[in-house]
């Protein structure tokens, strides 16, 4: 049986940091991800940024696994590089937790929602510090918290993403450890 923790917070909220150490603890390959935006610096290495023209033609062969626009930016998953996969961590945002449910039930697949809570203050400051502008920066907020707000209980657990990186992974760990070995 396939086995997805699904890491669900607002942009910058922590959750790619967290994936990154556990993927490294449990072995786990990390899926492909893929976007239309601009790439933003050098730094910017989760994603392999393909045109739109390119998206269409993936999704017109059904290689996509979930699809997000934001705006005016598609982002997504690899179909084949999920469905292959036996356990997993995927870094959504939390408009894709539907999505990624009916997936778990449709395919029979074990799944644990982990939503990353970050207030907003603080999320405001990490943003900025990458150097957003005010104006996207805003409106990731709002949309992002638009989005919690009409999900409170979609998450098996919610994590303060405050707290220094340490107590959050002193927190996270026995939640996967026990998610990965049943």
């Amino acid at each position: 049986m396939q086995k997805i923790a699904a890491f669900l917070g607002a942009w910058w909220s922590g959750k790619s940091t967290h994936a990154i150490h556990v993927r490294e603890i449990f072995e786990l390959i990390k899926p492909l991800n893929y976007t239309t935006r601009e790439k933003r610096g050098k730094k910017d290495i989760d994603y392999t940024h393909i045109s739109v023209k390119e998206f269409q033609q993936k999704l017109m062969q059904w290689e996509l696994f979930n699809s997000i626009n934001f705006d005016g930016n598609l982002y997504w998953f690899d179909n084949e590089n999920i469905e292959n996969t036996n356990e997993l961590i995927l870094c959504i945002t939390p408009q894709a937790i539907d999505y990624i449910k009916e997936y778990a039930k449709k395919t029979n697949a074990e799944l644990i929602t982990i939503f990353f809570d970050t207030p907003e203050q603080e999320l405001r400051r990490r943003i900025l510090k990458r150097g957003v502008s005010k104006e996207e920066t805003e409106k990731r907020i709002v949309t992002d918290q638009i989005e919690i707000r009409n999900r409170p209980h979609a998450y098996d657990y919610i994590l303060d993403t405050e707290k220094p990186l340490k107590d959050v992974r002193i927190e996270l760990m026995p939640i996967l450890e026990g998610f990965f070995s049943r």
